[in-house]
């Protein structure tokens, strides 16, 4: 074999290896050579329907979990080597796809670059390390790994997305649709995870800032966020209050139109209170991954915390809501786990928990989120209605209320489960949803 022959059938090998990482149906790519304003993209070719997968995707690259967070912090000679160890262990075909990343064409940070300067030999090792740090996700089949996956790579951030990104225990990430869509449209999905969209656009900001490098200019985000509304504080209104006139201004209910300064008594401990709440529930959601936490009293705290949150800032105040999503998650992990003295959540806790703040943060979904972030953000809606359908009883009124409130076909349509628990989901709403008349 002459030297061309055995060059075109490595690259026809590695066309086929990478042939393989990818199931698509339906996607088209950006221009690369007229990228949009926040990055290439990926775009529709035909019309897709709510909760339609549209992209299956293996990595084609796993790396040690550690170097995705390298490239936030200054060089090193221990983080090099690491780097560099790391990027002498991709194949060729691996090297040749960091090519297709973001980041790997930009300049390095200062810090990176003067290493690099000093250390030319590193000077590769730190751009895959952007590249990690840029575009690496979780990779579920070895958690002390972080994969790289080419077209998800594409896909631009917003914080009111189009589609959501979720991902198999074998390491597969996969597209679905949070709406329906026409050809052309772009999917966008939330790089922080569904969670994150119930921030308001202060912390979104910072925190896609400090963790993928960017400012985010989404739509949502050129937008100005929803005025704050307040409980009106008139006896017997079930009104609410917004400032009339910006910050400082007198809070003016939209109901009854009664007025209230914004240095009354009730406003001063509210003023006081609210950033200490946010700290809290900062802290209680920092504590969600950590296993050595005591799940009990983890879920006793997210309790409580939700119903400071509801006393002193109100049902439509974004800290509620955020206390509300992770009560549920911790009240549904709780209960699911086997062994439930360990975290104290029997049924009648458990029901009783998804009564009061399921859906309460269904109401909360309905006010103040927009679409697409309201979609993703219905998961532990549909894990309390799978646990209260199968491992609970004559909780019938519960689940009827859940499916009402949000919505038949958005529970049924959207594939955020794994196939087992998406039929025991479909057959439980289908039990008890409203029928048509």
């Amino acid at each position: 074999g002459c030297p061309a022959s055995t060059r075109l059938a490595r690259l026809r090998a590695e066309a086929a290896e990478a042939s393989e990482l990818v199931k698509a149906n339906g996607i088209s790519l950006g221009d690369v050579a007229k990228p949009g304003p926040w990055g290439r993209g990926l775009y529709t070719s035909r019309a897709v329907k709510m909760g339609e997968v549209i992209l299956t995707e293996k990595p084609c690259i796993m790396a040690p979990r550690i170097l995705a967070g390298m490239g936030r912090k200054p060089a090193s000679d221990e983080s090099a080597k690491t780097a560099l160890d790391a990027f002498k262990a991709l194949t060729p075909l691996q090297r040749h796809l960091l090519g297709f990343f973001h980041g790997w064409d930009e300049e390095l940070s200062e810090t990176f670059a003067q290493y690099a300067r000093e250390h030319p030999e590193a000077e590769p090792a730190l751009r895959f390390v952007r590249v990690m740090t840029l575009n690496a996700h979780e990779y579920r089949a070895e958690p002390s790994k972080a994969a790289l996956y080419p077209l998800v790579s594409r896909a631009n951030h917003s914080c009111d997305p189009s589609c959501a990104l979720d991902g198999h225990p074998n390491g597969e990430l996969y597209f679905y649709a949070l709406r329906d869509m026409e050809a052309g449209e772009e999917l966008l999905y939330s790089y922080l995870g569904g969670h994150f969209t119930l921030h308001i656009k202060e912390h979104r900001q910072s925190q896609l800032k400090a963790v993928k490098l960017f400012d985010c200019r989404c739509a949502r985000c050129e937008a100005s966020d929803p005025a704050l509304q307040l409980p009106c504080t008139a006896e017997g209104c079930a009104g609410f209050a917004v400032q009339s006139g910006g910050e400082g201004s007198a809070w003016v209910c939209q109901l009854c139109s009664t007025e209230e300064p914004d240095d009354s008594p009730a406003k001063v401990i509210l003023h006081r209170m609210e950033p200490l709440l946010v700290q809290k529930v900062a802290a209680l959601e920092g504590l969600w991954a950590n296993p050595e936490k005591d799940p009990a009293k983890y879920i006793t705290d997210w309790e409580a915390l939700a119903k400071s949150c509801l006393k002193t800032l109100g049902p439509r105040h974004p800290v509620y809501g955020r206390a509300l999503f992770f009560v549920v998650m911790a009240l549904n992990t709780g209960f699911a786990l086997e062994g439930q003295a360990l975290c104290g959540v029997d049924a009648t806790r458990h029901t009783n928990g998804v009564r009061q703040f399921g859906i309460a943060l269904l109401d909360y979904l309905d006010v103040s989120v927009p679409l697409g972030a309201r979609r993703v953000l219905l998961e532990p809606i549909a894990q309390a209605v799978i646990l209260l359908g199968t491992k609970s009883q004559d909780h019938c009124e519960v689940i009827a209320e859940l499916v009402k409130r949000a919505g038949k076909d958005e529970l049924i349509r959207l594939p955020w489960l794994d196939d087992k628990n998406v039929g025991l989901l479909r057959r439980v709403v289908e039990k008890h949803a409203p029928k048509d008349k």
